[in-house]
């Protein structure tokens, strides 16, 4: 019954209004988690509802709601712990099935947006599935999920007929920076793919590939090496760009290529940090 009045709220309100019923799902969720667990495909349906051009303001409510409640749902198993705990190497089995089907319906409800053919699914499925990253470490915890998430994502970013580019670009760098070396295998590819990138001419998408290079330069510096003068070679054409902040990113970039062990000893430092805090970008319109 409470479902289906959120659902007939969100459908009857227009724009702007639906915010307070989208920010309220996680509170009403925190009440009783647990009962709440065998519903969670109308939990989601109630987001995929809120996906429409008419609130694509309110896209950005929408996916922290959205990864609030994740993180809720799936605290609510007593083996939640493991799931939530980046520090742990989780194994399949530690899992209930119950716990593993809940996961893979809210990883299905990003990941079927995202390959929707509809720009506003697309922008707000990526930006879930960032925020649900942010919220969830076994998407990257688990290496079968952390495979699965950057597959689709490598794909999109060469597929001509995705819109949601600079939402994709901040999820890579949300992807790399919570699973730090265990992106490691994927870290080659990536650069390749967003080489392109850097000398886009929208300076936000430059500088959010920057920011990519950077992450993967930091965490994944072994793997990066033998590319060194290929990605030299890129920086060399953004170092005077004309954007204060690409210019910026590029230099520090080629800070960390020059000094492998400040960079190995500053990812250390951070791996102890406590309450890592995910780079963002703002989309302007």
């Amino acid at each position: 019954f409470i479902f289906q009045q959120i659902q007939n709220q969100i459908l009857n309100l227009k724009g702007i209004q639906k915010k307070d019923i989208i920010t309220l799902i996680p509170y009403i969720i925190k009440t009783n988690p647990k009962q709440l667990l065998p519903y969670t495909d109308k939990i989601i349906s109630l987001y995929q509802s809120c996906i429409s051009e008419d609130s694509s303001k309110l896209f950005t409510y929408i996916s922290k709601s959205f990864g609030e409640t994740s993180k809720i749902i799936i605290n609510a198993n007593h083996t939640s712990n493991f799931l939530l705990n980046s520090s742990l190497d989780t194994n399949e089995n530690m899992f209930s099935n119950e716990l593993i089907n809940i996961y893979n319906q809210l990883k299905s409800f990003c990941m079927n947006n995202i390959k929707h053919n509809n720009r506003y699914n697309q922008i707000c499925g990526t930006l879930c599935l960032t925020s649900f990253i942010e919220n969830c470490a076994y998407n990257y915890t688990n290496q079968n999920n952390l495979k699965s998430i950057w597959e689709l994502l490598i794909y999109q970013i060469t597929n001509n007929n995705f819109y949601a580019k600079l939402e994709l670009l901040n999820c890579f760098i949300s992807l790399i920076f919570s699973s730090e070396e265990r992106f490691c295998p994927f870290a080659s590819m990536t650069l390749y793919k967003i080489f392109d990138y850097i000398t886009d001419e929208d300076w936000l998408k430059r500088k959010l590939a920057l920011n990519i290079v950077y992450t993967l330069v930091f965490y994944c510096g072994e793997e990066i090496k033998p590319l060194k003068g290929y990605i030299n070679k890129f920086l060399a054409e953004r170092s005077e760009d004309n954007v204060k902040e690409v210019k910026e990113v590029c230099i520090e970039i080629m800070k960390l290529l020059e000094n492998a062990k400040v960079v190995h000893s500053e990812r250390l430092l951070l791996s102890e940090q406590k309450g890592k805090k995910t780079l963002t970008h703002n989309r302007k319109s």
